[in-house]
């Protein structure tokens, strides 16, 4: 694990919010999965909640994020504090780092915003940190995995959940066949967008 101070906590926003302390957790370093968990913490602030996003300490010291969040953010350590998850080029290994690191420094947050009277009531974390959750429930924090991808991910992980589909899944005949997932051409301006259809709702994707 890289050296550094303790977690550190960033005011970057109004966080003088009477409501609940909702502590957002997407996955280090990815922008893709820290939007839709800014656009979640924006709507739970409008209801009153007070949220804080949890970013990785190479994220907060090389970006703006702590300026331009409407809300406080802290900052844990993925394992890589100097370069981050770029700096290594094993995925499993940057994986397994992050655990060790992450669940340390969350862990400490926690105990650090109880302490300082701003006790987290609930943690909504990346469903690709499942260690996250085991950290929550020593602390006894309430938490709920979040799914940035598109809801038709979602749903063809729910069918293999279930059983209704057998893995590996080469091309999703098998779900278009059954009638829980029809996916449809449709010609829209100069670009092809993809219509798909889950059991009754409809979202456009653009087409590859």
């Amino acid at each position: 694990m890289d050296d550094g101070a303790a977690t550190t906590f960033v005011q970057g926003g109004d966080g003088d919010g009477c409501g609940a302390h909702v502590l957002l957790l997407p996955f280090p370093g990815m922008q893709g999965h820290a939007n839709p968990m800014l656009q979640l913490g924006r709507r739970l602030a409008f209801h009153g909640l007070r949220p804080t996003l949890v970013v990785s300490r190479h994220v907060l010291s090389t970006t703006s994020t702590s300026r331009s969040c409407p809300f406080p953010v802290a900052a844990i350590s993925d394992g890589f504090d100097a370069g981050g998850i770029s700096s290594c080029l094993d995925v499993a290994k940057y994986v397994r780092r992050m655990e060790a690191a992450g669940s340390d420094t969350l862990a400490a947050l926690l105990d650090a915003e109880a302490r300082a009277g701003r006790p987290v009531r609930v943690l909504v974390y990346d469903s690709h940190l499942p260690w996250a959750r085991c950290v929550s429930r020593a602390a006894g924090v309430a938490a709920a995995a979040f799914m940035t991808q598109m809801c038709t991910v979602d749903l063809v992980y729910g069918e293999a959940w279930a059983g209704h589909v057998v893995l590996l899944l080469a091309d999703g005949g098998e779900l278009r066949r059954s009638g829980r997932l029809a996916v449809e051409r449709e010609a829209v301006s100069t670009r092809g967008r993809v219509r798909v259809k889950l059991r009754g709702m409809g979202e456009d994707l653009p087409s590859a």
